[in-house]
């Protein structure tokens, strides 16, 4: 597209393009012409940078239409979106970029060249006959209808603009969910954009493309539900993680084994435990798992100390994923104590003279007992920016759940326990590096901190997990107004482990756009992997966003009990569903709101607050963050 030269769709994808293999270097290369050498040598460049650094899947072939007009709307979770799509779809694209981003004379000249079609957000006709022209010649035009890169890790609402052009060119839109690019240095994971640990090298990425949408009323809608579905596919068919969740918190806590991990508070004092003193111990205590059968009870009025930890992670290397309501047998606190010190000490030792890597190989077990009880594992905590991994943990909950427990291991994020739960036992040593940034606390540790007025020891405080029983209207008022921090509820089926829906704190103060990430009265958004249906309780008719009915779920660790026909996906006449029992509804943005009690596990309520106005405008590609 150099020297501001148009190519016809024909002479880019006529013939026999129609047959060639999304993802190959042929489908960059185009007819070889003078005009086009530049951009043939940029687009061979970006091929081989994206297929260096990226392991990308593609799903969904068959979806893709060969020729005509097609509108792609995708989720914006890092600014490499742009070339993950170009790598995988077999037709070139024309994105849609903000005006001001061509004033930067080499930005400027890489985007023409590259086809990209300058929009100004605040003339919608302009930018509607642009992006139209390009449609209306029969070409692919993508835009990101969340507006901007994504700051949560969430699917933010969908802006109408998209609607508007589909309806106007008479194309149809394609929805793809992009899949495991959160997390990398070019998205906003763990609430900053540089300074944080990457991805792995070579990532396993996967683009998964669904069937067109014609534009009609629904298409907004559908649109929505289509992204959550396919983003829910994609997580499913996510390639299982070396070891396992027992793996990565191998790995994790091997290395630096002398760094504290666990401070254990009580009446009497404290004791603090490493990294490579708890794995060693867990280690220790799986081989007595192993050899004498036993279970480990979780969940329950059990202390959160260090042998109790020890307990839960060596029920994990044994091979026998935790879940609540185990009934196999009960590992005590004492038969935990009576194991022969030496043993300890030898294991704590090859902690520390073995890799993590090869500690991994060596001890972890088949992950497919984690993913029965814990659903995925970590990874389901990996797009929520909740806990950091520069926070300290003040753990006082009973309970031993996956945003509290297991992902602060497999991030080696340090911990602070204290029992009994009151905040006199011990909290008040929790001063200088000790002094927690999150908390996570149970709902009468919670009252007791507001009746004493414990302002002095919650200072660093940024907010309180809770969960899974619900606080009261005036219980969470109090606590945000005296200690002044934010209170985000941890939402479970019944005895779950995983979460299924989570609040989180907003985007960062520092960054252009501020993005909500939690909504008074409502359960937070749907965590990676989930999708769901709210139908209505009589006829199981789907229901629209803002409609109130029986909430439908489906995603990892569980079962399907109920059939529903399938709404803005074609390739099924019938999906299954996890039916809730709980009636609630959805809001434009994602969040969930459960506002009656159900009749099904884990009985809610929740206050819906008023809606924020409608927003209008196009969405754009955006790398102004």
């Amino acid at each position: 597209h150099g020297g501001g030269h148009s190519c016809p769709e024909r002479e880019w994808a006529g013939g026999s393009f129609g047959g060639r293999k999304p993802g190959s270097m042929r489908q960059l290369i185009p007819p070889l012409n003078l005009w086009f050498l530049p951009a043939l040598v940029v687009r061979v460049l970006l091929y081989l940078v994206v297929r260096f650094f990226y392991a990308v899947e593609v799903g969904g072939k068959e979806f893709i239409p060969q020729r005509g007009p097609v509108l792609l709307v995708a989720n914006h979770a890092s600014f490499v979106d742009v070339l993950l799509l170009q790598l995988a779809y077999p037709r070139p694209i024309h994105f849609v970029a903000h005006e001001y981003l061509f004033r930067i004379w080499w930005l400027g000249w890489f985007l023409r060249l590259m086809g990209v079609v300058a929009i100004q957000p605040r003339n919608a006709r302009q930018a509607f006959r642009r992006a139209g022209a390009k449609l209306r010649e029969g070409r692919v035009v993508c835009l990101f209808p969340e507006g901007q890169l994504s700051q949560t890790g969430f699917l933010q609402r969908l802006k109408p603009g998209f609607k508007i052009l589909a309806e106007q060119a008479g194309c149809p839109v394609q929805p793809v969910a992009i899949d495991g690019i959160w997390g990398s240095r070019l998205s906003f994971a763990q609430g900053c954009f540089w300074g944080k640990r990457p991805l792995p090298f070579r990532p396993s990425i996967r683009l998964q493309f669904g069937p067109i949408l014609p534009p009609d009323e629904t298409l907004l809608h559908r649109t929505r539900q289509s992204l959550l579905d396919l983003a829910a596919e994609a997580f499913s068919l996510r390639p299982p993680v070396a070891g396992g969740l027992a793996g990565r918190i191998i790995r994790s806590l091997a290395h630096r084994p002398w760094r504290r991990q666990l401070m254990d508070c009580g009446p009497t004092g404290r004791d603090c435990c490493s990294r490579g003193r708890l794995l060693g111990m867990a280690i220790a205590h799986s081989r007595l798992i192993r050899s004498a059968g036993t279970g480990f009870r979780v969940g329950g009025s059990v202390p959160a100390g260090i042998l109790t930890t020890s307990g839960h992670l060596a029920l994990l290397l044994a091979g026998r994923a935790p879940a609540a309501g185990d009934a196999a047998g009960v590992l005590t606190e004492a038969m935990l104590r009576d194991l022969p010190k030496w043993r300890v000490q030898l294991w704590v030792a090859v902690v520390y003279l073995l890799p993590g890597r090869l500690l991994a190989w060596w001890l972890s077990t088949d992950p497919s007992a984690e993913a029965s009880s814990l659903g995925v594992g970590v990874d389901l905590l990996s797009g929520v920016n909740l806990i950091l991994t520069t926070d300290c943990l003040l753990r006082q909950r009973p309970t031993y759940g996956l945003v509290d427990f297991w992902h602060p291991l497999a991030a080696g994020i340090p911990m602070v326990t204290g029992w009994p739960s009151g905040p006199e036992a011990g909290s008040s040593q929790l001063v200088g590096p000790d002094a927690p940034t999150a908390v996570s606390a149970s709902a009468d540790f919670l009252r007791q901190c507001v009746k004493e007025d414990a302002v002095a020891r919650f200072a660093g405080v940024r907010f309180v997990v809770t969960g899974p029983e619900r606080l009261e209207t005036d219980l969470r008022m109090d606590l945000e107004r005296k200690f002044g921090f934010s209170v985000f509820e941890e939402i479970r089926l019944g005895e779950a482990i995983a979460p299924f829906c989570l609040n989180v704190p907003d985007a960062p103060k520092g960054s252009k756009r501020r993005e909500a990430g939690a909504r008074a009265g409502s359960a937070g958004r749907l965590l990676p992997g989930f999708t769901a249906r709210v139908v209505s309780p009589e006829g199981h008719r789907p229901l629209s966003l803002g409609e109130r009915g029986r909430l439908l779920l489906k995603g990892p660790g569980l079962g399907g009990n109920y059939s529903v026909g399938a709404f803005g996906n074609g390739r099924h006449t019938a999906e299954t569903y996890f039916d809730t029992g709980l009636l609630g509804r959805f809001d434009e943005d994602g969040f969930v709101f459960i506002e009656e009690p159900g009749t099904g596990p884990g009985k809610m309520d929740g206050a819906a607050q008023q809606e924020p106005e409608e927003e209008t405008g196009i969405g754009v590609m955006d790398i102004s963050n």
